[in-house]
């Protein structure tokens, strides 16, 4: 495509009858959906409104396999993709959706996180000890572990800026225990015989590229294989979250520490 389909759809966005909230919702999750098609892709898939469904639908088969992402968060990932079909193709795409049905939340028993935690400790890689870290003691997401560029590292304050995507300005604070601090400072003197050019990302490849989602997810796995767990992201942020929601009884404070908009999906870890 010879125009940049997110100026096209940001441009056509402000006319909308949405509030700004939503507009920033769908930009933002419009915006990771781009990324995902120039780096499978190519934005020329955008171009035919049947390509660009085709696209959304690898896309959610993504963010299930890989991201570990809720049917109904996809769902409305989906919907902000319709959206943006309707912007650059005068119709909104017929994408199927998946279908949402109630499944039991995976986390690790107080037994199965003490084998992994030490497990983690015995891992070679400090890259991959920092995200087990990262998941498992702070919560933060698979792809915003991806998202993470070094200038959203503050380890004087022991936070993180977490965002959906590393172009992605509506950002998350996430506080870090000392030892996943250290070790993160530890990374960032190991990261500088990786990394290529002038690369922001904060994890990086052994080629010194950002770091991968499908990267991220087999780290864990292989640290799991490890001590006889079978783990991935979701599993690691579940069971940070199942202990938040006990010492943080406050549904608000609880979302905005998760890092969720909505206070309703906390009710599923307070029940556990």
């Amino acid at each position: 495509m010879n125009v940049n389909p997110l100026h096209t759809y940001y441009n056509w966005i402000d006319g909308q009858d949405l509030t700004e909230r939503n507009r920033r919702i769908y930009r933002r999750r419009v915006c990771a959906f781009v990324e995902f098609v120039q780096a499978t892709s190519g934005l020329d898939a955008l171009a035919q409104c049947d390509q660009l469904v085709a696209s959304a639908e690898q896309y959610r088969d993504h963010l299930l396999a890989l991201e570990g992402m809720r049917p109904s968060s996809v769902n409305s990932q989906l919907t902000a993709i319709a959206h943006f079909c309707r912007c650059l193709h005068g119709m909104p795409a017929d994408i199927r959706r998946v279908e949402e049905v109630d499944v039991q939340i995976k986390l690790l028993s107080d037994a199965q996180k003490a084998r992994f935690e030490k497990a983690i400790a015995m891992c070679s890689s400090v890259r991959d000890q920092v995200l087990a870290h990262l998941i498992l003691s702070s919560g933060v997401r698979l792809r915003e572990c991806v998202a993470l560029n070094v200038a959203d590292f503050f380890p004087e304050e022991r936070l993180l800026l977490a965002s959906a995507s590393a172009a992605d300005t509506d950002m998350r604070v996430v506080s870090l225990s000392a030892q996943t601090c250290e070790l993160l400072v530890s990374w960032l003197a190991e990261r500088t015989h990786l990394v290529v050019s002038a690369e922001e990302a904060l994890f990086l490849s052994r080629r010194g590229s950002r770091l991968s989602g499908k990267s991220v997810d087999f780290a864990l796995r292989r640290i799991g294989i490890s001590c006889g767990l079978e783990v991935c992201a979701r599993t690691l942020r579940n069971t940070f979250l199942c202990q938040l929601a006990q010492d943080m009884p406050d549904p608000e404070h609880f979302a905005s520490a998760a890092g969720y908009s909505q206070q309703t999906f906390a009710a599923r870890y307070y029940a556990l």
